[in-house]
């Protein structure tokens, strides 16, 4: 389908259409897309094609794809296909102004101790202010990479709420529910602070299926070159996969097989496939840096290139809350042994 899509924007380029590269996406199957019901009760995000990359092995045709989303939008219609795309009429939603407080933000408030009365008087610069600083207070919890990567203050607030959903280590679930609140500077600004907070008291990502400790939070990581600490990545079957990237894991194996650049997702970073040690449930992929100037792997920190990373789905992992300091000076010492193991 992806083919058609190119085409069908290469030809509109050429008519000369500004709107060429926007594109619509809505987490619902063209099936379910026919259910006015389950269709009015989520959102869809416009999104902007950033680049295309030719990754060609065989005479296969693949190409990678990054976009970026831009505004939300709400489905008026039917979508119809023409030439194998489906298109509908859509409701721009306005994300850019503080509405009303609604009850869902009073109940959503109520969870942060905060009352109606106090509620009323908080206005979206004081709330994001609140969730920097929550951010900022906490690095040991939630990491220098998000500090180092977060918007500065004076960028638009809507955006800043974005870059949350999208930075913070949340299941897709996670952020369909957040992309599905009626305000983003209301219910949605809300609900992230109350994430915020029950993270601070959750320091490590453990396997879903049998809790095995996989990771620091703190070991979370923006890739260079990538929007941010995690993305959505489709593999040449059509599976998307909600990724957050870490700097180092722990109680992982890798398939015995040699990394390829086939498919992948980081130009010149190969990849292998990452299991759960325990229950050998897939958790994701190590990435390693091969070739290019800054590929020499020497490991003198001067490079912007990292020379390996881990890409973790988000499925696959939940949150952990910790009680005892001691287990974090262990798993420091374990951690830092295993990074250094697994170098290829």
């Amino acid at each position: 389908m992806i083919k058609h899509v190119l085409l069908s924007i290469n030809r509109a380029q050429n008519l000369g259409d500004p709107n060429a590269i926007l594109l619509g996406v809505i987490a619902l199957s063209p099936s379910q897309l026919s259910d006015p019901q389950l269709r009015d009760s989520y959102f869809g995000t416009v999104v902007k094609l950033e680049s295309v990359v030719n990754n060609s092995f065989n005479d296969d045709e693949e190409v990678s794809v990054t976009a970026r989303g831009i505004h939300r939008f709400r489905l008026l219609s039917d979508p119809q296909s023409r030439n194998g795309i489906l298109f509908a009429k859509i409701e721009k939603l306005n994300d850019f102004n503080m509405p009303p407080l609604q009850a869902k933000c009073l109940r959503v408030g109520s969870l942060l101790g905060i009352t109606p009365s106090i509620l009323n008087n908080l206005d979206p610069h004081r709330l994001t202010a609140k969730a920097r600083d929550l951010i900022i207070h906490n690095e040991p919890i939630f990491g220098s990479s998000l500090i180092h990567t977060m918007p500065p203050k004076n960028n638009d607030l809507t955006f800043f709420v974005f870059w949350l959903c999208s930075n913070l280590p949340l299941s897709s679930n996670d952020r369909l529910e957040l992309l599905s609140c009626h305000a983003v500077l209301g219910d949605m600004l809300l609900k992230i602070l109350v994430i915020i907070e029950i993270m601070m008291r959750k320091k490590h990502m453990l396997c879903r299926r049998c809790n095995n400790k996989i990771a620091k939070k703190s070991d979370i990581l923006a890739v260079p070159g990538a929007n941010g600490t995690s993305g959505n990545y489709v593999n040449p079957h059509g599976a998307i996969h909600t990724t957050i990237t870490f700097s180092s894991v722990k109680n992982v194996v890798l398939e015995l097989e040699l990394p390829t650049l086939e498919d992948t997702w980081f130009p010149r970073y190969a990849w292998v496939i990452a299991y759960c040690e325990r229950c050998y449930g897939h958790l994701g992929w190590k990435f390693c840096l091969v070739g290019g100037e800054n590929g020499n792997g020497n490991g003198s920190g001067e490079k912007e290139d990292l020379e390996f990373f881990f890409g973790v789905c988000a499925g696959a992992v939940k949150e952990e809350e910790d009680t005892e300091d001691t287990e974090d000076t262990e798993d420091e010492e374990k951690e830092e042994d295993y990074s250094n193991e697994n170098r290829f």
